[in-house]
């Protein structure tokens, strides 16, 4: 069973030893995502982990040493991906430091564990506020959600990735971290049940390991923290948007009159196929799907998407404050509901397109096919679809 294991992870400079215990497993370590992969990779699990992080990391950490592989891993990291002085003029400098400084410490502190991840990916979300002290970061809080879930949803749906069971680690999320992830979990269930028609649904799993406690680390020699199971549930319906969005992106501020053109532009190239395609999904219409999908540019909405995402990032100003400060600022919004509906239609037209169904006439077996699509929206839609089909 393929797992995809999620881990939103704040800064690891500031987390200490603990023995976490996590279903048999005992390990001494910084992080939960040591026994837990640890665990998964026991049962011959083929795992792909994904550490999803904020680029408020390039904002350095000067606080208290903390005698922990992940404090040392973490200046050692940092000493050699950015450096003693972080100059950067470009959002993507930005991306890319955050994105090697987090694999460089995941991959020491797991290894000086025991363990190998095989399949590790770095999602690099926007954070708002200063939380580091010395950068801050202007923003629509959403857009953590808009980009942690389309990075997610080009996983499972370009890299055909099917994933049978979901498990999220929250133990080291902070702010709106994990609660925006959960949620994104339940976005991701239904992309991954509509693309792949799974029968059996996506296992969910979402785990949390006990607070570390501060004053009973002086007292004790040990820190004991179970890792505890919060959730788990098998998601079997898919989660349809009953009211589509106005757009896709929305200047905050002003921009230059070519960017607010190309807004436009991939708002309208964005709108026509999503609403055509979701409307006959929400109410169902299964002859209407099969119409939207030959006669709509679904392909473009995967390419509206990409090129959405690709100028919100250019759009992303970098503004240097002197003495190792600086400002991060986002003119342009990226609406989280208006991405989940641009994978959720590709996901649909990739399942038509695999089958042979997105070109050539409707015969009765198509609408039995097409079925087993609507039963994963709504089990009476299967029904109705049957009974039709068998009148």
């Amino acid at each position: 069973m393929p797992v995809l294991v999620a881990a939103p992870w704040g800064c690891p400079a500031q987390w200490k030893v603990a023995s976490y215990v996590f279903d048999r497993v005992r390990e001494e370590t910084c992080t939960s995502l040591v026994p837990l992969v640890k665990k998964l990779k026991e049962s011959g699990e083929e795992i792909t982990v994904v550490i999803i992080v904020l680029d408020s990391l390039v904002d350095k950490y000067v606080g208290k040493r903390v005698e922990s592989p992940c404090y040392r891993h973490y200046v050692s990291c940092f000493g050699t991906v950015i450096g003693s002085s972080c100059d950067v003029s470009d959002y993507e400098g930005v991306v890319g430091y955050c994105r090697e400084l987090a694999r460089c410490v995941v991959e020491n502190v797991v290894k000086e564990g025991g363990v190998v991840i095989d399949d590790l990916r770095v999602v690099v979300s926007p954070c708002v506020g200063n939380p580091g002290g010395r950068w801050r970061f202007v923003g629509n809080a959403r857009d953590f959600m808009s980009i942690t879930l389309y990075e997610l949803g080009k996983l499972c749906l370009l890299e055909r990735r099917r994933y049978d069971r979901l498990v999220l680690d929250l133990t080291h999320g902070v702010n709106f971290m994990p609660s925006t992830c959960l949620h994104i979990m339940y976005y991701l269930a239904s992309i991954l049940l509509v693309r792949y028609g799974m029968k059996d649904g996506v296992l969910l799993e979402v785990y949390n390991s006990d607070p570390y406690p501060p004053e009973r680390a002086r007292l004790e020699p040990e820190v004991r923290l179970n890792i505890n199971l919060i959730l788990k549930e098998r998601i079997k319906a898919v989660e349809v948007p009953h009211t589509l969005p106005a757009h896709l992106l929305r200047p905050r501020d002003r921009v230059p009159e070519d960017v607010a053109g190309k807004v436009k532009e991939l708002n309208k190239k964005f709108a026509r196929p999503v609403r055509a395609v979701l409307s006959t999904i929400y109410y169902p219409l299964p002859l209407a799907l099969l119409k939207a999908v030959r006669e709509c540019d679904i392909e473009g909405v995967v390419d509206a998407l990409g090129e959405a995402v690709a100028l919100w990032k250019g759009q992303v100003r970098v503004t240097s404050k002197g003495s190792g400060r600086a400002e991060v600022s986002r003119p342009i919004e990226l609406n989280p509901l208006a991405v989940y509906a641009g994978l959720l239609t590709h996901a649909i037209y990739l399942r038509l397109a695999e089958a042979g169904r997105d070109r050539g006439g409707v015969r009765l077996k198509d609408l039995e096919d097409l079925a087993g699509l609507y039963r994963v929206v709504n089990e009476s839609y299967y029904y109705l679809i049957m009974d039709e089909v068998g009148r």
